[in-house]
């Protein structure tokens, strides 16, 4: 902004100016164009927001990458009944329930499942079933 306010101040030329400041005059250009109609106070705030909108930039980077990260865990490892209980932990820590249960990819609608009876027995036999060679009986 002082180099754009000394050409318009001093009356120097602009090739003079930007020699003195050793800032090419295509960059003069560039800043006229950009910061020539803006006051001091507005050139502030907008390097102010400029600042502000990197930051926040970052910060939802850095919130994706978490994110994808626990999904691809979830994908990973965890079953029906441990994503429930993720969900549980999430909220707990603050987020919404429609929040945790699409970050963890669940249908809110599974969250109240409860299973009707203990078939701990079944599946075991089902297991060892499973497991029999048929042709050595």
């Amino acid at each position: 902004m002082a180099i754009l306010r000394e050409v318009d101040t001093q009356g120097k030329s602009i090739e003079e100016t930007c020699k003195c400041h050793k800032v090419s005059v295509q960059t003069f250009y560039l800043w006229r164009s950009r910061f020539g109609s803006l006051q001091e106070n507005e050139v502030k705030r907008l390097r102010e927001m400029e600042k502000e909108n990197a930051r926040l930039k970052r910060l939802l980077a850095e919130r994706d990458l978490e994110l994808d990260v626990v999904r691809e865990f979830l994908k990973k490892v965890a079953g029906a009944a441990e994503r429930r209980k993720a969900v549980g932990f999430l909220t707990a820590g603050g987020l919404y329930v429609r929040r945790s249960c699409a970050i963890l990819r669940i249908n809110r609608s599974s969250l109240g499942y409860l299973p009707l009876k203990d078939d701990s027995a079944l599946v075991r036999q089902l297991k060892e079933l499973a497991g029999r060679n048929p042709c050595r009986g």
